[in-house]
């Protein structure tokens, strides 16, 4: 099974838009699991309640999303508040975000859906692959 860490902007676009490709992504990589990150849940609840109305209405889909899909489709949720990063330092829990996705992708050798550029960026060489979106249709880099 192919395992695919879920960034907060995939999980938002992938509650809000149409995304095309979700059927072929299995033909290319085969069974795909998506692991959605405690930190993504978090940031996730923390835009739903500070953020301006139409952004907190994305997140909240976005929580819906993660919540039905669990039951339905092949989500898992992950701890990744402490990996290591390249260099063998630990990641605590303060750290940021991405710093945190990019450790466990690297560490775990998955692949990561994200639709950040400098995300993107860093994450080239690094991890298994990129899935990401191209005209509102799944790409794998």
């Amino acid at each position: 099974m192919v395992e695919v860490l879920v960034d907060t902007s995939f999980i938002i676009a992938m509650a809000n838009m149409p995304i095309k490709g979700m059927d072929r992504l299995e033909v290319k990589l085969g069974r795909v699991e998506f692991l959605i990150p405690d930190i993504v849940v978090r940031e996730l609840e923390r835009i739903a309640l500070d953020a301006g109305v139409k952004r907190a209405k994305e997140a909240k889909a976005a929580l819906q999303l993660i919540d039905d899909a669990r039951l339905r489709f092949r989500m898992r949720m992950v701890d990744i508040g402490k990996v290591s990063d390249a260099e063998g330092k630990g990641i605590s829990k303060v750290g940021k975000v991405d710093d945190l996705i990019v450790g466990y992708a690297e560490s775990a050798g998955c692949y990561v859906a994200t639709l950040d550029r400098e995300m993107i960026k860093r994450l080239r060489g690094r991890c298994a692959g990129i899935i990401t979106l191209h005209d509102d249709t799944l790409t794998i880099v």
